[in-house]
């Protein structure tokens, strides 16, 4: 079943996401084979799970992928301007409809290296652990993107910027007072879910979300 989701054209979650992808990508190139048979299998059904979801990002966030050197969008390629009901112009949010599926091998997958690194002689704890220190991504990128992907917008707000997947200039799309109660509560709930409970970086991610 496919479900349709809204995501942000937000750098601070997008670099957590990409980080999630290197992640998986890592374990599975270089660690699969460390890992018992049981755990193997659960990273490769989230790692094809990923996958689905990384080819249907929406293209105008592709400009955010550190691997490509791709340009901020035009309205050609299904960029638009976001205004609040008194013309300021918002933070971009964008549909992406993923398999319901392959969010649960993702979520599967995230429980399994929690209980796993909650025994740090684990294979799979030990090789987080040695991917960590080599300075690629923790398993708190994993939380963090993944959280995001959790949430469910209100059904306006997706009926409304359903159209922004069209990848065609749509020109300002600009939000009724009642909209934008719905934007910025989808907006606080990314802030949320991406800083957890460091007010730092709550703070620092607002600046995100004008």
């Amino acid at each position: 079943m496919h479900i349709r989701l809204l995501v942000p054209d937000d750098p601070v979650w997008t670099d957590a996401l990409f980080r999630m992808e290197q992640l998986l990508d890592t374990i599975h190139a270089f660690y699969l084979h460390d890992l018992p048979p049981v755990d193997a299998e659960r990273v490769r059904t989230a790692y094809d799970g990923w996958g689905r979801i990384v080819s249907r990002l929406p293209r105008p966030l592709l400009h955010r992928v550190p691997a490509l050197e791709v340009t901020r969008p035009s309205r050609d390629a299904g960029g638009y301007d976001l205004l609040d009901h008194a013309g300021r112009r918002l933070t971009q949010l964008y549909p992406l409809d993923i398999d319901k599926r392959d969010l649960h091998q993702l979520a599967a997958f995230q429980q399994l290296l929690d209980r796993r690194t909650a025994d740090p002689r684990s294979a799979l704890a030990q090789v987080a652990k040695d991917i960590a220190q080599g300075g690629g991504p923790e398993r708190g990128d994993l939380r963090r993107a993944l959280a995001v992907l959790q949430l469910r917008p209100d059904p306006s707000l997706v009926r409304l910027l359903a159209k922004t997947a069209c990848g065609t200039d749509l020109g300002d799309v600009v939000l009724v007072p009642a909209q934008e109660r719905h934007y910025r509560a989808h907006c606080e709930a990314i802030i949320r879910a991406v800083s957890g409970t460091d007010p730092w970086a709550e703070s620092a991610h607002r600046m995100c979300y004008p």
